[in-house]
Formats: C-alpha cells, structure tokens, sequence
C-alpha cells in the first residue's frame, strides 16, 4: 500500500525520507499529492493496529479452545444468560460449563471492555448467579488504573495476557 501511494503520487522515499519533485508552476498541485501520499501512508499505519487489536480475540479464542479440548470441556463463545438478559445487554465472552459454578471469562483489550465486564460481573451477581469470574486481559498494564481497581473489586481471577494461560488452566483444576 505505501508503496503503490508513493508510486501514484510521485514520492520517491531516499534513506528513510520521503521527497517529491517540484516545477515551479505546480507548487500546489505537487504539494497536494504530497499531503495526499502521508495521508495514505498514516492510514495503513491504523489499519495495523486494527488487526493487532482483533488477532487478541482470535488468540483468546484459540487459547481457550485448546485448554477445553484438553480437559474436555464444555464451552460456548459470546454468550448471554438467556434466562435473565432478555435484551442480551450483559455479555460473556466464554462460558465454561461445569457441574459446580460455571466459569464467566471476560477478554479485555481495553479500558471500555474492562467496564463493560464488570458491568456484566455485577449484574449477575444481582441476578444471584453462581460463578467463577475471570478476566484475560490482552495487556493488563494498558488498562488504566482506576478501572483495573474497580473491575479487580468485582473480579475473582485476573490473567495479565494471554502467556499466563497455563495459570488459568492450574486455577480450572483448583475451581472445579
């Protein structure tokens, strides 16, 4: 993609600098297509963090589905408490099914997420739910302090990222 921009627009990039020729009488033009060629060299530069932020959902999802197949369990992706969230507000990124208290994972990547869970968390707790909660954070230290306190209130286990995963298996066999 940059380097079709820097084709379409005349960019020529020399040692880590991007530059573009200039006539005299098209100044404007010439100074246009420049601001054009970083204004799509800066959107692949979003479209990166993009897939960084979604492989996070994919990898939790992975990771989760190799611990259940391990310890043949019983898992559902995206899921509501049919019985109580009618109008599905209160989502649970994973439920694993157990014959004692279920295990409610939330996946945080960020701090919005991170409310929403302990929203859900404390929703269900009103709802006199029996449940283990968990969060999996993508990186925990991106989360900003004052809500990692609170979700931390309401929350039972905490996995800092997704290379702590063999904790969150040691802490299934504890809770089971």
């Amino acid at each position: 993609i940059i380097e079709n921009s820097q084709k379409m627009f005349g960019v020529i990039e020399s040692k880590g600098e991007l530059k573009i020729n200039i006539n005299s009488e098209d100044y404007g033009n010439v100074l246009y297509n420049f601001v054009q060629c970083l204004l799509k060299i800066t959107d692949v530069t979003f479209l990166e963090r993009d897939r960084i932020k979604s492989t996070f959902l994919e990898d939790f999802r992975v990771s989760v589905n190799k611990i259940a197949e391990k310890k043949h369990l019983k898992i559902k992706f995206n899921e509501f408490i049919e019985t109580k969230d009618k109008n599905k507000k209160y989502p649970v990124d994973c439920i694993i099914e157990r014959e004692k208290k279920p295990f409610f994972i939330f996946a945080i990547n960020n701090d919005n997420k991170c409310k929403e869970a302990m929203i859900s968390i404390l929703m269900f707790e009103k709802w006199d739910l029996k449940f283990h909660a968990v969060g999996i954070f993508e990186n925990q230290t991106d989360i900003s302090r004052q809500v990692l306190a609170k979700f931390s209130d309401v929350c039972e286990k905490q996995i800092s990222d997704l290379d702590g995963m063999d904790r969150f298996e040691r802490y299934l066999d504890v809770h089971s």
